[in-house]
């Protein structure tokens, strides 16, 4: 993910847009985890906050440009859900 941060999604190649697909889906499946109670949310957002933080960041264009084109506001919203969960514990911690 990490050199995607710097690249227009558009120039993303099958193989990177492949990748954060992969990304997209083992956030948002954990997320439903802790959105079930299957997970604690606390926990997943402290230890791997600054990961979801920065692939958030990374991958956002892509979920954006997938919402508009499927008409589905709800692709990966858990996964968005699970990163603001993490930044609010970032933030309450500094």
């Amino acid at each position: 993910m990490a050199e995607l941060r710097t690249k227009d999604v558009e120039t993303w190649t099958a193989a990177e847009v492949a990748a954060a697909e992969r990304v997209c889906q083992s956030y948002d499946s954990v997320a439903i985890m802790c959105r079930l109670r299957y997970l604690p949310t606390d926990v997943i957002a402290d230890s791997w906050g600054d990961s979801i933080r920065k692939t958030w960041r990374v991958v956002l264009p892509l979920v954006e440009k997938y919402r508009v084109e499927r008409d589905a506001s709800e692709f990966w919203d858990d996964f968005e859900w699970l990163a603001q969960k993490a930044q609010a514990a970032h933030d309450s911690a500094a």
